[in-house]
C-alpha cells in the first residue's frame, strides 16, 4: 500500500456533519454547511512510501488568463492515485446521506436519493487519463513549501508538479439545482517535476457549474484552463528531508 491505512476513528474524525448548520450564503443565493471538524485529512497528509502515488498538479495554479481565476482562492486540480480517489469517494458517499437528510433546508423541498445523486456536481472526475480532484487553495491559509522545507508561493505550483498535500473537507454547498463538496488544501509540498508524455485534457467541461466558492454558490460555468499537455509520472527522487514536513 502506498499510504498508511487509517483506523475508523481517524476516518470519523475527518467530518462532523451532525454538528453542522445550514447557513444561507451572502451572495448569489444558495446555502452551505461548514464541516465543524478541525482535523486535516490524515490520509492525504501521510507521505507516500511510493513516489508514484503522489498527486500531480494538472494545470498551472496561477492563471490570470482564465476569466474564472480567483487570486485569493484559486482552484487546484490534482491527478490522484486510485487509493486516494477511493477514500475521497467514501467521504462523498457519506455526504449524500447528509444532503438527503437536510434536503428540505438545503433546497426547500424533501428529495429522494435518486434526486440527490442526480444533482451532485462532484469535484472528483474520472477520465481516460486517470482520476482527478478539484480543490480550493486559500492563499492566506495554506503553507506552500519545497521538498527541502524552503517556502514558495502559488506561482511555483506549475503543471505536472508532483506534490504531497494535506486536505480538509471544508463544506457542503448547495444551490437550487446542484450540490457538491468543497475540499480545501491546507498544506502543500512540491517535489521535482515530471516529464511530458501524453496529450492532455481536451478542454471540455462536464457541463456542470463550479459552484463551491465560499461566498457565491450561484451557477457559474466552470471553464478549465486552456492549452497545456498532460504528463505521466516517471520515477521521482524521494528526499529524506521530506518526511514529516506536512505533519
Amino acid at each position: 500500500m502506498p499510504y498508511n491505512m487509517l483506523t475508523q476513528d481517524q476516518i470519523n474524525a475527518e467530518t462532523n456533519w451532525d454538528a453542522a448548520v445550514v447557513k444561507q450564503e451572502k451572495k448569489g443565493g444558495g446555502c452551505r454547511m461548514n464541516n465543524p471538524s478541525k482535523s486535516i485529512a490524515s490520509f492525504s497528509s501521510n507521505l507516500p512510501r511510493d513516489a508514484q502515488a503522489r498527486p500531480v498538479i494538472e494545470f498551472d495554479v496561477h492563471n490570470p488568463q482564465n476569466k474564472f481565476y480567483n487570486a485569493k482562492r484559486p482552484d487546484v486540480t490534482l491527478r490522484i492515485p486510485d487509493a486516494f480517489f477511493e477514500y475521497l469517494q467514501l467521504r462523498q458517499d457519506d455526504a449524500k446521506a447528509v444532503v438527503l437528510a437536510q434536503s428540505a433546508q438545503l433546497f426547500g423541498r424533501e428529495l429522494k436519493m435518486e434526486s440527490v445523486e442526480a444533482m451532485l456536481s462532484s469535484p472528483l472526475k474520472v477520465s481516460a487519463y486517470g482520476n482527478s480532484l478539484r480543490a480550493k487553495l486559500r492563499i492566506d491559509d495554506c503553507k506552500i513549501a519545497h521538498e527541502n522545507g524552503q517556502p514558495c508561493d502559488v506561482k511555483d505550483l506549475l503543471q505536472n508538479t508532483p506534490c504531497t498535500v494535506a486536505l480538509k473537507l471544508s463544506s457542503i454547498w448547495a444551490n437550487s439545482n446542484q450540490w457538491g463538496l468543497q475540499f480545501q488544501i491546507k498544506k502543500i509540498m512540491i517535489h521535482e517535476r515530471v516529464a511530458v508524455d501524453l496529450d492532455f485534457y481536451d478542454g471540455e467541461s462536464d457541463g456542470k457549474s463550479n459552484s463551491d466558492d465560499e461566498d457565491d454558490v450561484s451557477s457559474e460555468p466552470e471553464e478549465p484552463p486552456t492549452g497545456g499537455k498532460r504528463k505521466t509520472a516517471v520515477k521521482q527522487r524521494v528526499s529524506k528531508k521530506a518526511k514529516g514536513l506536512l505533519n
